[in-house]
């Protein structure tokens, strides 16, 4: 882009000039404490920038950036966007989606027998080596299914050898069906890949820790820090654009009242009163392992002439954020992707470090960048999540386990064997134990995932919330670090349209692994329907009664999948509801606000106020931490922002809905699936009823 030409008279420049200066001034006036208590600190800075200003401008010099660093900047938003696009893939490729679930079946099933198979399937020797088939280079992986492969593979020996008598039906059935929902989820994590990350898994060796991020359970049910790095520079490379662009994007924060004048300059900035005004966090959080996590408080001092904490916080978080190292996203990958080493890593403390000065500069009322207070959210997400989860991988594996365990259970109350009658039954049980435990296993994690990413989504856009608001019922379950937060200052337009990008950053954070939850979620629910089908016909149809082995060894294990299915489904539906109906709860703050900012406008524009009451308030504001109140024409501006974002609001809570089976979750989708438990009770209640095969629900 050419630098335009200065060819103007004295004059002309000169009026320029004197503009520049004050733009200079003003950004320094309004810098990170945003209204500053020493006028004459920010009039000597002020000073310093207008003799920068001048020596710029000699020769003809300007301030504008040269062409040179726009085409730096261009060049690595360039870079970015290709590993973006690299990273993240918005359909669902039905292509690598059968190719990823014939090998994955074939291994299974025939182990190294499958080799040509496989190399048919992806090419290269490269490509079975990431996947663990290739059993001439020993890895974890491959050891791993290769020993689950050969204890399967007897089971099968067995079963074909063996009496089927001794067996009961529902234990073939049951590990064809836990063979389904191993190898159909991982088929589907593949299938979500883009077609580049796909095709590097066949051409070049790829870092175990970052196969392990692409699969859910070790990349998004406890997210690691190399994990979490990445999705959120995805989400900021989509939202904000390259590093560069996003320090356009900033908030200013309403601080938090020290006395009593603040306290009643804030009340007219808020349109509602709220026990949070009165109680200023102090920056620590009680109980800060525990699920009661919250911040600690202490009242507001009534005494406006009591000293205030003013700590030196002008440039604190750009300070520590150029002592650390910022890595972009093709950095990030390649230390996952070929295992590089990884230096200049975030220390806990100097984490603890940044977000404390990111507190105390909001609470200052403080300009803070949209990426810093991204983050900020996340990592309090983080820490909440270690204190609220309940340890749901205990829970699902002593599930798993009663449930694979169930069919010998009651073959030993039965009969007195557990294992079997004879050597082939017993090899067949044993052999298909790991196969149907690791499987199942693995299919109740996907869907606690699931429910994971739910609680998630739930914490941002309540996080969202709560930046726009003080009222508790729109802070609830929103990290304690996010509580400590005051609210934005909506009168300050740019602040608007920041919110407005950290929303839009919300949503789209982790969307990667949305698409596969809502995909798994499907599939498993459909396993459900063939599950109950089957079940059902089996008590309603009579020849098929005694061909599908319909007992009480099989109504058991139908059973406890059905209900922790549905259990989980119904979590995700009353999770999944309160997102999607963030953005009419948001849509209500911001017409609020909007509402008492055109109010506050019009008030200005009348004369009903008396010139002593407005000095008053101004001699009170002189000594206030509360800023000034905003002229007509930023009112006029930050009105007209909210109205676009209001109708944006209703339009992306209508188009863009969270969805499962293609309904949007809420309780309408708990209604349509009531016949599902209806029928099956029914038919069960019949199926018992009935002399005749009553006594199938006792053996």
């Amino acid at each position: 882009m050419p630098i335009p030409s200065l060819q103007c008279d004295a004059c002309m420049c000169d009026n320029e000039r004197v503009e520049i200066e004050a733009a200079a001034a003003q950004k320094l006036e309004v810098q990170h404490h945003g209204w500053p208590k020493e006028p004459e600190v920010c009039a000597a800075k002020a000073e310093d920038y207008a003799e920068m200003v001048g020596t710029l401008w000699k020769n003809g010099e300007t301030i504008i950036e040269p062409e040179e660093k726009f085409n730096q900047f261009a060049q690595h938003f360039h870079s970015d966007l290709e590993h973006w696009i690299s990273e993240v893939s918005e359909v669902f490729h039905w292509r690598i989606f059968f190719v990823e679930l014939v090998g994955h079946f074939a291994f299974s099933i025939f182990g190294p027998f499958s080799t040509p198979l496989l190399f048919l399937c992806y090419g290269t020797k490269i490509g079975l080596e990431n996947r663990g088939f290739w059993i001439f280079k020993v890895s974890p992986p491959m050891v791993f299914q290769l020993v689950i492969w050969l204890l399967f593979a007897m089971a099968i020996v067995a079963y074909c050898a063996g009496s089927r008598e001794n067996l009961m039906i529902i234990e073939p059935k049951f590990a064809a069906m836990c063979l389904f929902l191993r190898n159909l989820p991982i088929a589907t994590k593949y299938a979500y890949c883009s077609t580049e990350t796909w095709m590097s898994h066949n051409t070049k060796h790829i870092e175990f820790k970052y196969r392990a991020f692409q699969n859910l359970l070790s990349g998004w049910y406890v997210i690691p820090q190399e994990n979490f790095e990445i999705q959120a520079e995805v989400a900021f490379i989509g939202v904000l654009g390259s590093k560069e662009q996003r320090e356009e994007f900033t908030v200013r924060f309403l601080p938090w009242p020290q006395n009593g004048m603040d306290l009643f300059l804030m009340r007219k900035r808020i349109d509602v009163t709220s026990r949070t005004m009165f109680l200023a966090p102090t920056g620590d959080i009680s109980n800060p392992d525990s699920w009661r996590r919250k911040p600690v408080r202490r009242r507001i001092i009534e005494d406006s002439s009591s000293p205030r904490d003013s700590p030196e916080l002008d440039n604190s978080i750009k300070t520590l954020k150029n002592k650390m190292s910022k890595k972009s996203l093709g950095q990030m990958r390649s230390f996952v992707l070929g295992g590089e080493k990884k230096e200049g890593r975030k220390t806990m403390c100097e984490q603890a470090e940044v977000e404390k000065h990111l507190f105390q500069v909001a609470a200052a009322g403080g300009e803070v960048g949209i990426e810093d207070l991204f983050l900020y959210i996340l990592k309090g997400i983080s820490y909440s999540e270690k204190a609220f989860m309940p340890p749901l991988q205990r829970i699902s594996a002593f599930f798993t386990l009663i449930t694979v365990l169930l069919p010998s259970f009651l073959r030993w109350r039965n009969s007195g064997r557990f294992l079997g009658p004879d050597p082939l039954s017993v090899l067949f049980v044993v052999g298909v134990w790991p196969s149907n435990f690791i499987c199942l296993w693995s299919s109740m994690l996907f869907i606690a995932v699931g429910a994971v990413d739910m609680w998630r989504r739930r914490a941002l856009m309540r996080s969202c919330a709560a930046m726009i608001s003080v009222q508790r019922e729109f802070r609830r379950h929103c990290p304690a670090e996010v509580d400590m937060l005051p609210v934005l200052n909506l009168a300050h337009a740019p602040t608007v349209a920041g919110w407005r990008k950290l929303r839009q950053l919300c949503t789209e954070w982790g969307k990667f692994y949305q698409s596969r939850i809502r995909a798994f979620s499907a599939q498993f629910f459909f396993f459900l329907l063939v599950i109950l089908t089957d079940l059902i016909c089996g008590m309603l149809i009579p020849a098929y009664t005694e061909f599908s082995g319909v007992n009480l060894a099989s109504l058991l294990v139908c059973g406890l999948v059905s209900t922790a299915l549905v259990v989980c489904i119904i979590t995700l539906v009353h999770l999944g509801n309160e997102v999607n109906k963030s953005a009419e709860r948001h849509r209500f703050l911001i017409n609020r606000q909007r509402t008492l900012l055109t109010a506050i406008k019009h008030e200005a524009s009348t004369s009903l106020k008396s010139a002593a009451m407005c000095a008053a308030r101004s001699e009170a504001q002189k000594n206030s931490r509360m800023p000034p109140d905003p002229c007509q024409e930023e009112l006029e501006k930050t009105t007209d922002l909210m109205a676009c974002l209001s109708d944006e609001l209703e339009c992306d809570g209508n188009v863009r809905p969270l969805t499962l089976l293609g309904m949007p979750l809420g309780w309408s989708l708990i209604s349509f699936l009531n016949f599902i438990p209806i029928g099956v009770i029914s038919t069960l209640m019949q199926f018992c009823g009935n002399e005749e095969t009553a006594q199938r629900c006792l053996a």
